[in-house]
């Protein structure tokens, strides 16, 4: 199969913008989540988060703040390389999601 190049219109260059706003923005809402939730559950409860993986590590709000942007935008990067070399993008990204999910939750009980 090959693929034409077709020039884009006016009105594909807006959808491409939006979607790409919709994304960045769900990239920003999920760390102000993550922020607000852990204001809210560790600081204001007096509670500490800490890893004890190792030596123990307490988790700071830097952490909170950059780890869902940091991985947001490698899934973010993954989808937009699935969508311009695959057919069925969506899902295929979604079954990945699933399975890296999946394999994150199984890591745990071993």
């Amino acid at each position: 199969m090959t693929r034409t190049l077709i020039p884009s219109s006016p009105k594909d260059e807006l959808l491409r913008k939006s979607r790409r706003f919709r994304r960045a923005a769900a990239l920003a809402v999920a760390s102000v989540g993550a922020v607000i939730v852990w204001i809210v559950s560790f600081p204001a409860a007096g509670l500490d988060l800490v890893v004890h993986s190792g030596p123990t590590t307490q988790i700071g709000l830097a952490s909170v703040a950059i780890v869902p942007v940091v991985a947001g935008a490698a899934v973010w990067a993954t989808l937009t390389i699935l969508e311009r070399t695959v057919r069925h993008a969506r899902l295929i990204w979604m079954i990945l999601g699933w399975t890296v999910l999946v394999l994150s939750l199984l890591g745990r009980f071993s």
